[in-house]
């Protein structure tokens, strides 16, 4: 995938180099004593101003015809796929989502690779995912491909996700999105069979297999 390779290289390139400057910005090498309040808000104003311009870099670095169409929401998500944003997926708060492909840190580390076999499925609006997962969602159809750099404050901000998440991460996912409750069957029970397989998803997700009384 073009696109995606293309992200990997920009992104290995620029952690090189602001690896090269990060001591110099750490405000723990400075006398403690000394700072206030005012100048640690300034300090993290200036790392989401960093963040954004970084974000932005990567934005205006990339152009590939097999993701022509591009969005940026309010929140700062990032979106490239090959089809146009129209068919937005009809969620209702506990559909499944289901996705195929893989979550990346910007520094190219590897976090997570979802298949066919071992898909990421979560409850939309519901499960204690970033929300910028829940919004990326909502972008979807089913079974479109995207690309999406979700900013570190819809994703696990301050905090991270240890120890696979630092703090203040950036995160790169390449996904094709699944939908199970939409896919369509031969069977005239076809609302009912959704009813039930979202059931006993919801159910597994809260630590009930099925058979359990």
């Amino acid at each position: 995938m073009n696109l995606f390779r293309s992200l990997f290289y920009f992104m290995w390139l620029v952690a090189l180099v602001g690896m090269t400057n990060c001591s110099a910005e750490n405000p723990a090498k400075s006398n403690l004593d000394g700072v206030t309040p005012e100048d640690l808000i300034d300090f993290n104003q200036k790392k989401v101003r960093r963040q954004h311009v970084f974000i932005d870099s990567l934005v205006a670095s990339m152009h590939s015809p097999d993701f022509p169409y591009y969005v940026e929401t309010t929140t700062g998500l990032r979106v490239w796929s090959s089809e146009a944003f129209l068919a937005r997926s009809p969620l209702n708060p506990g559909d499944t989502v289901q996705w195929v492909g893989e979550l990346m840190l910007m520094d190219s580390s590897l976090v997570h690779a979802w298949t066919e076999e071992e898909s990421l499925r979560f409850r939309w609006n519901q499960s204690d995912w970033p929300a910028g997962f829940h919004e990326l969602a909502t972008l979807l159809a089913s079974e479109q491909q995207a690309v999406c750099i979700i900013p570190s404050h819809i994703a696990w901000g301050l905090t991270g996700f240890p120890p696979l998440i630092p703090q203040e991460a950036v995160l790169l996912l390449n996904v094709r999105q699944q939908l199970p409750q939409l896919r369509p069957t031969e069977s005239s029970g076809d609302d009912e069979k959704r009813s039930t397989w979202n059931f006993l998803l919801d159910g597994m997700e809260q630590g009930r297999l099925p058979g359990d009384s």
